[in-house]
């Protein structure tokens, strides 16, 4: 085990470990392992998240507000020269700074969380919810915006004869934060299951682009899926291996917008003709109570079955 013994500098990749690490031991060299402005990447981020932290358990610091982003700002840059201040660590010039180095970053890894603990969320009664807030995780408000995302179907059911009812649930993923956010899509349509209900068992992912900058917890209130059917030779159905997918996303400031239809791998479900369905698409993603995102690529474990 290393230096740093708090969770908010032990977990992650080797590499960004490595990194924190090499800032609290001062290696190669002191001066090259001090985190400063311009800097960027998931250290920078551990490092906001333990410093919002403080922030928010120990309000009477006076820490100013900074967004936790992955860049080494401005404002993240002021928000450390007042934590170094309150807590007086001091550069070898007997003077504050706004650098992070081994006594700035040792400090943060022996500060506490909240004195008192919160009240524990209630197991979700609805099925769609993850059963408890995922680990190294970001809130929504945290959440910086992108336009290039990766959707993929994890699982889908349908069922019923000529009205449908059906639930989704997809991964998307922020391709340029490395963000995931798990949605389901409760919707009803119009086609004729073999079996009393079918099931898509998911597929590849497919990349898209929005029209305008949108965090990755941001997708809904509505979304549309109509299966795009290849017959069977000799079969009296066809399966569908594809379908149209038309999601809503709600830029910062802004009304919501339509994504453009793009096609999306459902894996095999047997219908005797096209189906579309339509309805309400919403975030399943809990982070410490509210709705959020995950450093990693989501799997169909992190769904409900």
């Amino acid at each position: 085990m290393g230096v740093l013994q708090s969770a908010r500098f032990s977990q992650g990749d080797a590499a960004t470990i490595k990194r924190l690490e090499d800032c609290a031991t001062g290696q190669p060299s002191e001066v090259a392992s001090h985190f400063t402005i311009g800097q960027t990447g998931t250290p920078v981020i551990q490092l906001q998240e333990a410093l919002k932290s403080v922030q928010q358990s120990n309000p009477g610091l006076g820490i100013p507000a900074f967004v936790v982003n992955g860049v080494y700002d401005e404002a993240f840059a002021n928000a450390i020269l007042a934590y170094k201040t309150k807590r007086d660590i001091r550069n070898f010039a007997n003077k504050f700074d706004n650098i992070v180095g081994i006594k700035t970053i040792r400090s943060l890894d022996s500060e506490k969380g909240p004195k008192s603990n919160p009240t524990p969320k209630p197991i979700p009664k609805k099925p769609g919810d993850f059963p408890k807030p995922l680990g190294n995780c970001v809130q929504d408000k945290d959440c910086p915006a992108s336009q290039s995302f990766e959707v993929k179907l994890v699982l889908g059911a349908s069922g019923g004869e000529i009205v449908e009812f059906a639930e989704f649930f997809f991964a998307i993923r922020d391709l340029t934060n490395g963000l995931s956010s798990g949605y389901k899509l409760r919707a009803a349509g119009f086609g004729v299951s073999l079996l009393p209900v079918g099931v898509a068992g998911g597929g590849g992912p497919s990349i898209i682009r929005t029209t305008l900058p949108v965090r990755v917890t941001r997708f809904g209130p509505t979304g549309v899926i109509a299966g795009l059917v290849s017959p069977i030779p000799g079969t009296p159905g066809s399966v569908v291996s594809a379908a149209l997918l038309t999601l809503d996303f709600r830029p910062d400031g802004t009304s919501a917008r339509s994504t453009l239809p793009f096609k999306i791998d459902t894996g095999p479900i047997s219908i005797p003709g096209v189906a579309a369905h339509g309805g309400q698409l919403s975030i399943i993603g809990s982070c410490f109570g509210q709705p959020g995102a995950v450093r990693r690529t989501l799997g169909a474990l992190d769904f409900p079955k």
